[in-house]
């Protein structure tokens, strides 16, 4: 039995990661980052070791969009998709589906319904990783008890998680100012997830980073 890792870093905010890809650059298969800033963007394009695939909007607003940094040595392909601040990776050596995405707090009901929708035909018949800053507050990942006190945007990507039979697997806040659950790592596996860690903010960061694994065993 072989088992390769997939080091994988979720980072609200491209300030501060340069030193720290090179720091971790010997570690890390993939690093992802949601709130691009497309003038951030150009100057981080260039790092040793890894592809970049980014997917940022003409909105006009600078933190919209995500962004792969990928290992060199992991083969992979970029997928076309419709939604905006979404990116989509496949892995042939793995058969294994990446989706990445930013869903701003401003998305009104409609582009929440796109988004859910992609994510259901995304995730039919795949072995799926779904990560990224959803922005779904009223959702208590860390106490089921409060699943009840849920909005209406948010208890449709909820129950749009259960239908998919996603689990999730941060349970401690990753927004310190609310003390919410805004990013999520959501997989079809529910044995692939390990060693989950999130990390203090960096400065003039607002959201903490967050570390996992993700383990292939064949």
């Amino acid at each position: 039995c072989v088992t390769t890792f997939i080091h994988c870093m979720i980072f609200p905010s491209f300030k501060w990661t340069l030193g720290l890809f090179r720091w971790f650059n010997s570690r890390f298969k993939f690093l992802t980052i949601s709130h691009n800033s497309l003038i951030y963007l150009f100057a981080f394009v260039n790092i040793d070791g890894y592809n970049v695939v980014c997917t940022d909007t003409d909105s006009g607003i600078s933190k919209h969009g995500v962004c792969f940094y990928i290992k060199h040595s992991l083969v992979y392909e970029v997928l076309e998709n419709e939604c905006p601040n979404t990116s989509v990776v496949y892995f042939p050596e793995y058969s294994f589906h990446i989706l990445l995405t930013y869903r701003p707090p401003s998305y009104i009901l409609f582009e929440s319904i796109r988004l859910i929708n992609y994510i259901k035909y995304f995730c039919d018949g795949k072995e799926v990783l779904v990560i990224g800053d959803f922005n779904l507050p009223s959702i208590a990942w860390d106490n089921p008890d409060r699943f009840t006190d849920i909005n209406r945007d948010d208890r449709l990507f909820f129950e749009c998680f259960i239908e998919l039979g996603l689990s999730q697997y941060i349970l401690e806040p990753t927004y310190p100012r609310s003390n919410n659950i805004l990013d999520l790592v959501l997989s079809s596996e529910n044995d692939r997830i390990g060693c989950v860690r999130i990390l203090a903010p960096f400065p003039h960061c607002d959201h903490c980073p967050v570390i996992f694994n993700y383990n292939f065993d064949f």
